[in-house]
């Protein structure tokens, strides 16, 4: 009996039983056969000669079937004598007394013995074959319960490791167990290195104790799982994890652990925060557009009241003037909207020509002259004694220019002075507007050219000049380019535009 619970596999557990199967009951030979389909087979032997190792039977043929069959002992003292028996089979044996005790219940095969002589088997010989048959199922269901769970362990494994999600396994206390390929490679750690509490240490030091109380507290409960967190990657840098999880329940309902997965969702939160931070500016943007024009149609309404017929003349005319001009302001908003759509849509089309840069540039400050004066402000201009040749539509230059000098002029003080400068780097010409002004938060600067971000976030601003003129200047194939060193600390902006060779005007 100590080797068959010593028994590791089935021939070890078949070889213990035959042997064992021999020796209780003094036989001449004793056999294991294990039902497999509508067979039985012979799986092992210990007899004094060979007889049926390694064959197959049919089921219905044979007495260890007929055993097994009706679930009783099937005991013949002479086998020439039953007709149960095949002759023809035995007939080429030693074998005259017969017993066969079937194994499990439904059978899962059965134990034979048999002696050389005629031998009436008796009830403790039946008894001790029985015993040791009942041994044997449990013996081998356990090996095959074993394999069952081998087997799933395996195909769990397999998946667990060919999915991009990081799979994980805890114990009840909330141990790491398990872990796939995935949570390894993502962590940079050995599956020794991963079990037990070590996975707490990964958690962001400001996360930690929330995350780990929540896990433990669903884990107590037998709950499910959900939370998001940061946790150190492998190269050092913090991510941001999601994870799910759903308890494991023994057969009495207890929670005995909690099997989950978690996803690297860094990339989604960022995406939801810029949509987030781009839905507010869009209301921002909506409310300032909606100021602008909330103001020349409550002058309109006033005017309007100015034109009634017991009014002077002198009221009228005022009143014209008001209409004429807050028509022109909003108009000129519409316009710009209207402008800034079809920039964004690529559906501005260039009519570009050969100018030189410095012209346009004075044109532009010239433009901008009578906004200057009004804030004692001034413009200084450094340019190169040479043309400057580039292909652009100069409408659309003198729009990027006039909104950056516009911006230059609203975001400085009354006095300062703005600089406008010229400069040829090989290939490229530098058209730069910087002043001494406001300057821009550096947490603002990477999304100045963004579609509703306001430069210096006033009531004034619309947000969308500086996406337009950056998207224009690409539409001439160049960069536009903001810098700043702080808040207070003045602001440049560098326009980039390509040199038209001597050989392209030929």
């Amino acid at each position: 009996m100590r080797s068959l619970l010593a028994a590791q596999d089935l021939p070890a557990i078949s070889a213990a039983v035959s042997h064992a199967a021999r020796q209780v009951v003094d036989a001449d030979g004793a056999s294991v056969v294990l039902l497999d389909g509508a067979s039985c087979y012979c799986i092992d032997e210990e007899a004094i000669g060979p007889l049926w190792k390694g064959r197959r039977f049919p089921a219905k043929d044979c007495v260890s079937g007929l055993a097994m069959q009706s679930q009783r002992p099937v005991a013949i003292p002479d086998v020439m004598l039953d007709d149960r028996v095949p002759h023809d089979l035995y007939r080429q044996t030693f074998v005259t007394g017969l017993l066969l005790v079937p194994s499990g219940e439904p059978a899962i095969g059965a134990i034979g013995a048999y002696w050389a002589t005629p031998h009436e088997a008796s009830d403790w010989e039946i008894d001790a074959l029985s015993q040791l048959a009942d041994a044997m199922a449990v013996a081998v269901n356990n090996l095959r319960t074993q394999a069952r769970l081998a087997e799933s362990e395996r195909r769990f494994r397999t998946m667990a490791d060919t999915t991009p999600l990081m799979i994980w396994v805890h114990d009840g206390s909330g141990k790491l167990e398990f872990v796939n390929r995935a949570w390894l490679s993502f962590f940079g750690a050995t599956e020794e290195e991963a079990r037990g509490d070590n996975w707490q240490p990964l958690l962001h030091p400001d996360d930690r104790h929330a995350y780990v109380s929540h896990f433990l507290d669903c884990l107590a409960r037998g709950v499910p799982y959900e939370a998001e967190t940061r946790v150190r990657r492998a190269d050092g840098e913090w991510r941001w994890i999601g994870s799910y999880g759903a308890p494991r329940l023994d057969d009495t309902g207890a929670c005995v652990g909690m099997v989950g997965s978690s996803a690297d969702i860094t990339n989604l939160k960022a995406t939801a925060f810029r949509a987030d931070d781009e839905s507010r500016r869009k209301e921002q943007w909506l409310s300032v557009v909606g100021h602008e024009l909330r103001q020349p149609v409550h002058a309109i309404q006033g005017a309007l009241r100015m034109l009634q017929p017991d009014t002077p003349a002198s009221a009228h005319q005022r009143a014209l003037a008001v209409l004429d001009r807050q028509t022109k302001h909003m108009s000129r908003i519409l316009d710009d909207l209207l402008d800034t759509a079809r920039i964004v849509r690529g559906e501005v089309e260039l009519e570009q020509q050969v100018v030189d840069l410095r012209e346009v540039l004075a044109e532009a400050v010239d433009t901008a002259a009578s906004d200057y004066e009004r804030r004692h402000q001034r413009v200084t201009v450094h340019v190169p004694s040479a043309p400057v040749l580039v292909r652009v539509d100069v409408q659309r230059l003198l729009q990027v220019l006039g909104n950056l000098l516009s911006n230059a002029s609203k975001y400085s003080n009354l006095g300062d002075r703005v600089a406008t400068a010229i400069t040829v780097l090989g290939t490229e010409a530098e058209l730069s507007v910087s002043d001494v002004g406001r300057g821009i938060d550096p947490a603002v600067l990477p999304r100045v050219f963004d579609l509703f971000t306001s430069v210096g976030g006033d009531r004034g601003s619309y947000g969308v000049g500086l996406a337009v003129a950056r998207r224009l200047v690409e539409l001439h194939g160049g960069t536009l380019q903001g810098y700043s060193d702080g808040l207070g600390l003045g602001s440049r902006f560098v326009v980039r535009l390509r040199v038209v060779a001597d050989a392209e005007l030929v």
